[in-house]
């Protein structure tokens, strides 16, 4: 059962709403952070829901939930000769969703303890939080926006990495992130629109205090208004500079100017200029500024479909980049490529792990998909360094009346500031089957191939799973699920396999 209400104008509404915020998040710090970064988040959460909820009406929706599952692993440690182990995991969590005229706000989380009948010294608490919201301040001119996330993560893809949180390894940490960024946007009539924007963001690691950092960003932006039909235009300004605990003040400054020429509602030309000016020092990376450029065509046949594509140029060289997007009621497809400069604490900044969209772009109003459990593996590790990132990644879904099948391809090239380079490329798969109105069974197979410059050995990595869920009411359900795990190296200390069998129940209150 959820805990769903909407009272106009009530103080009591809000006073309800405030508390279970107030609640979730300090329960979330004093599992997660223990430390003053925490109560910035309290406190950033607390006015963020205070002020604009005291606006206006809203709905909330609160949902807790236990979940207890059992495991058991053959190799526990992820090794060629691992020991086996069952781990009985135990997960209170819940998810708050409030929704107002002006504002939204998101919160998923999980207090997950393990428990190890051998390996008793690993037993431990994990916390999964995810926390995303906006909300319009003062109407049409000044936003916020606000996101933090908490998970375990692979600290280096070099050694053996793990992708369940059940796995023993000493190769994984817990991430804090942390981001608050009020905006103002403005229309000027029909000729142009503004946004102005300032970002803070922190990112803190529990076993790498040495990577830790501070960001501060600024963002301008001036594009056409409704008054420019054939002929569009978009200019920006972005500063971001991040300040780490140890080592160098990384900064990154753009400006550019771009333009679209539409020929008709379908076809348009798009063209830029500008120029970068970076500061950091590395021994991969010499030359940071450029007089940058773009060229490309963007083409719309219909309103379910986008086909975008050019050349940018940038300090690190000419590189192309696509975008294409097919969206229909039973299919999605979407393919995209991109080259840009980023860190790896800025990834971390930017990722969700719990989906708020399906690929359909449909919203999932309960996130409880199992995935805040997985610890990622195709993450950049954990350094404090500028890289070069080239992205490839596409999808594709087809839903049908019973059965929904989807694959992924994802390959990326980072060049690191410091560190050798590396490649990660694979593809995903999954098939839903909907046996009954209360039974699902789900296939799932996944390629992940790894190759590193360096002395570290490359290696491919595949998964088979199957997961049968039933739902046995509206608000109690189980499952069982078996996965099978091989990693392969030209290394033998690289090579092993792992089958896990969970069987697990969850309730909603």
């Amino acid at each position: 059962m959820s805990l769903s209400f909407r009272k106009p104008g009530s103080d009591e509404a809000t006073l309800i709403a405030v508390t279970y915020a107030s609640r979730a998040i300090l329960t979330i710090g004093i599992y997660s952070f223990g430390s003053r970064y925490f109560f910035r988040l309290l406190i950033a959460a607390c006015l963020f829901v205070l002020v604009v909820e005291s606006l206006q009406a809203a709905e909330w929706r609160f949902r807790p939930r236990l979940t207890v599952e059992g495991t058991y692993s053959d190799n526990i440690t992820l090794t060629p000769d691992g020991e086996s182990d069952f781990v009985t995991d135990i997960s209170p969590g819940f998810t708050l969703n409030g929704k107002g005229r002006r504002f939204f706000f998101d919160v998923f989380y999980n207090l997950q303890y393990l428990h190890y009948a051998q390996n008793t010294g690993s037993n431990r608490f994990n916390n999964y939080l995810q926390v995303l919201g906006n909300g319009e301040v003062a109407e049409d001119l000044f936003f916020i926006d606000l996101r933090s996330t908490v998970r375990p993560e692979n600290i280096s893809n070099r050694p053996n990495t793990a992708n369940s949180s059940i796995s023993i390894t000493d190769n994984v940490t817990n991430v804090y992130t942390f981001g608050i960024s009020p905006y103002l946007t403005h229309r000027f009539g029909s000729f142009m629109d503004g946004e102005a924007r300032y970002s803070f963001d922190r990112v803190e690691y529990e076993e790498s205090s040495r990577s830790d950092s501070s960001t501060n960003a600024i963002f301008l932006n001036l594009k056409s208004g409704r008054a420019f039909q054939t002929f569009t235009w978009d200019t920006f300004y972005r500063w971001r500079q991040e300040d780490p605990e140890v080592g160098q003040v990384i900064t990154f400054q753009r400006i550019e100017a771009a333009g679209s020429y539409h020929f008709n509602r379908k076809a348009a030309v798009v063209f830029g200029t500008g120029y970068e000016d970076n500061e950091f020092l590395g021994s991969q990376i010499t030359d940071t500024t450029a007089v940058t450029w773009l060229a490309g065509v963007r083409l719309t046949p219909n309103p379910r479909t986008l086909l975008e594509g050019g050349a940018q140029n940038r300090f690190f060289g000419t590189a192309p980049y696509l975008n294409i997007e097919y969206r229909s009621g039973r299919t999605a497809f979407g393919l995209h490529y991109n080259e840009d400069v980023t860190t790896n604490n800025q990834v971390r900044s930017n990722q969700t792990f719990v989906p708020l969209l399906d690929p359909f772009g449909d919203p999932i109003l309960d996130p409880d998909t199992g995935e805040a459990t997985r610890i990622p593996i195709d993450s950049p590790g954990i350094r404090n360094e500028v890289l070069v990132i080239q992205q490839l990644d596409g999808t594709l879904a087809f839903r049908g009346q019973r059965t929904d099948v989807g694959f992924t391809v994802l390959g990326t090239r980072r060049d690191f500031q410091f560190s050798p380079n590396e490649d990660v490329y694979g593809i995903r798969a999954f098939a839903t089957r909907r046996l009954s109105r209360r039974t699902s069974v789900r296939l799932s197979g996944r390629m992940t191939r790894s190759e590193f410059d360096g002395p570290t050995p490359n290696r491919t990595q595949w998964e088979v799973g199957i997961d049968l869920n039933r739902q046995f009411s509206s608000d109690f359900s189980g499952r069982i699920a078996l996965f099978h795990i091989t990693q392969d190296s030209k290394d033998p200390a690289f090579n092993y396999d792992e089958n896990r069998l969970t069987l697990g129940i969850t309730k909603f209150f």
